[in-house]
């Protein structure tokens, strides 16, 4: 990977991570009904207040998913 590659893609990182930053502030701010709903479910469930959330730094990698291709030889018969 050439150093503008390099450059370019943390340049989009980061760009990535401050439109996340925003979606996660106007979700934050939100009086819709589901979202208020949902963030009730999730204050009961964890008691993390979403309405309220503790200063936090978003980390660069928030998941990582590889998928494997199933075996057919091992699958269940109908």
């Amino acid at each position: 990977m050439a150093c503008s590659d390099r450059r370019w893609q943390r340049c989009r990182d980061l760009h990535r991570k401050r439109e996340l930053e925003q979606a996660f502030s106007q979700f934050v701010q939100s009086q819709h009904e589901f979202d208020l709903w949902f963030k009730q479910r999730v204050l009961d469930i964890s008691g993390l207040d979403l309405n309220n959330p503790p200063e936090m730094e978003l980390p660069d990698l928030l998941s990582v998913y590889q998928a494997s291709q199933a075996s057919l030889s091992g699958s269940p018969r109908l």
